[in-house]
């Protein structure tokens, strides 16, 4: 066997010529030169530490002095103060920039009426006033940052803000490595979020960018090899370097593909507990499990749902999680396992073993499959079943796991009744027993024992209502107002016997779970296709709504009833020959469609027919019409906003400054029709001068994807949405920001005013918010979609929305 030059595990040397030099490589050197904040926050082996050797070696190159901090130095909490763990830190940092001089003993009693975090901050202003040159602070491995950790970044932060009032800390950069996502680096609400920096994207090998590590293995045809191995392996680095290396030290037989199949199977693949060296399927294993509890099995539910091939990619916590154990990657939209050996790995059964060990219940309901399902003392009652069914809130069960929840459910419902019918029959009994054999004697004695039972019958009625109130109760604090009110429909058939007060509070619990968790009036079906888009008319009588295929049809709003489709979009254009987006003229005289298949077409109305169609520069994912009926706006995966004539379709600018495409709802045309709004992919939105083409404003604020501008009908404010889940508010006048709406669970999609102050909001999390844009407080919830909801259209208070699940409601 040769000696191979691939790295597996560990750092990779920054002189092996063996190194996949990535587009993160140029980005993070790139970022830290210009004196940018950088952080690479991602699962573990996928070369973040030989990412920041190489660089730092490429800095120092150019003069600029790196620190590199690995916190697991330090030590933890557990056996680590607060002082130790910030002088550990300065220590590092005053012994890799040579300040040989420095005591730090007694530096640190100098300033010993500061606090640890103020040494630190201290420390920065003396090396910044000592040593000239620009400074890279590297910190790795910050997952390991615990009760430390809220304090040391907000420091952070405040060394990036002090750059606006102190020239010289431009010269002192931070570079933050490790599994965690932005989100986790203050988490303290009390706290400024740590939202600063740019964000270094470590992809997996490419092949362009690997063809370095053709040359290692030893075999003809090593190009091929390398096209396979990457087959196998998606790029991530790790498995690539094993692979490599497995090929380079086995001797291939017959056909390299059938070869490199085999040598996966029986090296990484088959008993890959116990061959797992160095360990890394089993750090991807350990990081779901490690989590524990409710989150590891929402995160195997979801990873259940990644194989069926039907998650839609958001930002939600579930899904980072699960991302950053590595198993899943976001690709075109969706989560997918990151390569073929996870899919082998990671299959169907070792999720259904995985959860089967994780089950509340799991003993329970073993021993009843054991008894052929006759053994009903092993069903579950109380607080085991409830536990039962928040952990299988879904997770994919088996039918056998389905129905011994249900027969449980079934049992606990059924023994609530009797126990309320054997003591009224018990009191009955009682009473006609102690009358036969004491007489009227024991009359008193009777009596006493009837008001005893009746006492206890009350009791336990009190106490099934009182769970009963705390059960919905919960349910509404989690924002589940339907089950909510299902749980207190149950309650009504205890009303005979509860006191005024607690019906009073349960009435007002279900009057408020009654407001806030509306349903859909009406139901719009008959599309054919699953949806995007839709647009209601100005006179309120026709819905249009756009989606895959080609499709765009009408509905009657009144009735619901499909009144039109509307043909002429390509329907294989693209990947699935959807129409993107669909605008009404503000009088009701024409409709305005585009999409994949780069077409720009006006219909009349009400007949639908075809009145003027244009080709667009790319495929058109938004549009906007002006007050005026005169332009269109339109944008696409070119980035570019595109203004035309409506009388010809004649091209009059374009508008250039956005490097990421224009979401589906980015476009809008302000009130008094001259400005326009853009939300982009690029994390920002943009407010344009329509007359001169000029970018007036450039919002930035959101941590992801832009996904929609709208305006107040006042002109007042700019709301925008986006897949970090929240909603900002920002002024038309200065384009400064004035709130954020938190709320949501997941990417907003949908945004529209209903009035100048209130808005509605639509998610991937199902539900609908609406909000006082005054207080920032959602005043309303509306519920009971089966999936996600994304685009909105209002019309005189009626909110008509598209959800993923195909239909259109209201």
């Amino acid at each position: 066997m040769q000696n191979s030059k691939y790295t597996v595990g560990g750092n990779v040397p920054a002189d092996n010529d063996m190194y996949v030099e990535r587009q993160a490589d140029r980005d993070f050197y790139a970022g830290l030169m210009n004196g940018e904040f950088c952080y690479v926050l991602n699962a573990r082996q996928m070369g973040k530490s030989s990412l920041r050797v190489r660089v730092a070696r490429r800095l120092e190159a150019e003069g600029v002095a790196c620190v590199n901090i690995d916190v697991t130095e330090i030590g933890s909490s557990k056996d680590t103060t607060l002082e130790q763990w910030y002088a550990g830190i300065i220590n590092i940092i005053a012994n890799e920039l040579d300040l040989v001089d420095f005591d730090l003993n007694g530096w640190w009693q100098e300033h010993g009426l500061l606090s640890p975090v103020q040494h630190l901050s201290e420390f920065f202003g003396l090396i910044l006033a000592e040593r000239a040159g620009n400074i890279v602070i590297f910190v790795d491995e910050s997952d390991a940052i615990r009760d430390f950790g809220q304090d040391f970044f907000a420091l952070i932060r405040a060394c990036f803000n002090r750059r606006s009032d102190d020239a010289v800390y431009e010269r002192l950069t931070f570079a933050i490595l490790g599994v965690a996502s932005p989100g986790d680096l203050i988490t303290d609400r009390k706290l400024t979020p740590f939202n600063i920096g740019r964000a270094i994207e470590l992809a997996g090998f490419e092949l362009d960018e690997a063809m370095v590590l053709a040359d290692g293995l030893g075999k003809p045809e090593s190009e091929r090899l390398l096209r396979i191995v990457l087959e196998w392996t998606g790029g991530q680095p790790f498995l690539t370097q094993k692979l490599c290396r497995l090929i380079a030290e086995s001797e291939a037989s017959g056909d390299v593909e059938a070869w490199v199949g085999d040598l996966v199977q029986k090296e990484i693949v088959v008993h890959w507990e116990s061959q797992d060296e160095p360990m890394h399927l089993r750090n991807i294993c350990g990081r779901i499990l490690h989590e524990g509890g409710q989150a590891t099995g929402r995160m195997l539910g979801l990873y259940q749902r990644v194989l069926d091939g039907e998650v839609v990619a958001d930002d939600s916590r579930e899904q980072l999680d699960l991302r950053l154990s590595g198993l899943v990657v976001r690709q075109q939209g969706r989560l997918s396992v990151y390569n073929k050996v996870y899919a082998l790995v990671f299959d169907q059964d070792w999720v259904d073993k995985t959860l089967a060990e994780l089950q509340p219940f799991a003993e329970s309901f073993k021993a009843w499959k054991k008894s052929k399902f006759r053994d009903k003392s092993r069903l579950l009652l109380g607080q085991a079943l409830l536990d039962a069914q928040l952990w299988a809130k879904d997770k994919s069960l088996s039918d056998d796991e389905h129905n011994f929840l249900a027969i449980s459910n079934d049992r606990a419902l059924k023994a609530q009744n009797q126990r309320r019918i054997f003591v009224g029959a018990l009191v009955t009994l009682g009473f006609v027993s102690v009358l036969a054999f004491w007489g009227w004697m024991e009359r008193n004695r009777a009596i006493e024992s009837e008001q005893v039972a009746e006492q206890a019958k009350q009791e336990r009625t009190e106490s099934l209502f009182n769970s009963q109130l705390t059960h919905a109760s919960l349910l509404a604090r989690g924002e589940d107002y339907a089950a909510a009110k299902e749980v207190l429909k149950e309650s009504g058939l205890l009303d005979s016997e509860i006191v005024a007060e607690r019906l009073h509070a349960r009435n007002l619990l279900a009057g408020f779970g009654e407001i806030m968790g509306g349903a859909a009036n009406l139901v719009y079906q008959g599309a054919g296709a699953a949806l995007q888009s839709v647009a209601v008319s100005p006179d309120g009588k026709l819905l249009a709504a756009a989606g895959e295929n080609g499709t765009l049809v009408l509905f009657d709003v009144e009735s619901g009833e499909l009144v039109k489709r509307l043909e002429g979009h390509d329907k294989s254009a693209g990947l699935s020959g959807i129409v993107m987006a669909v605008v009404f003229h503000f009088q009701g005289k024409w409709l305005a469609s585009s999409g994949e298949d780069k077409r720009i077409i006006l219909w009349s109305l009400p007949e639908g027919e075809k009145l003027l169609e244009w080709q667009a520069p790319d495929k058109v994912a938004a549009l906007a019409i002006s007050p005026d009926n005169t332009l269109l706006a339109s944008s696409g995966d070119d980035n570019d906003i595109t203004l035309w004539t409506v009388e010809n379709g004649e091209k009059l600018q374009t508008f250039t400054g956005h490097s990421g495409i224009i979401s589906t709802g980015g476009l809008t045309f302000s009130p008094n029709g001259e400005q326009l709004a853009s939300a982009s992919n690029d994390d920002t939105a943009r407010l344009w001068d329509v007359k001169t083409g000029e970018s007036l404003f450039v919002l930035k604020g959101h941590r992801n994807n832009v996904q929609n501008a709208v305006f107040s009908p006042d002109n007042k404010i700019i709301a925008t949405s986006s897949s970090d889940n929240t909603i900002i508010l920002w002024k038309v006048d200065s384009g400064q920001p004035l709130r954020l709406l938190r709320g949501h669970q997941n990417a907003v999609f949908g945004l529209n005013f209903i009035t100048e102050k209130h808005l509605v909001s639509a998610s991937f999390d199902r539900t609908l918010r609406i909000w006082d844009t005054d207080s920032g407080v959602t005043v309303r919830v509306l519920q009971g979609h089966e999936a996600g909801v994304g685009d909105i259209a209002i019309h005189e208070g009626q909110i008509l929305i598209v959800p993923t699940d195909q239909c259109s409601s209201n």
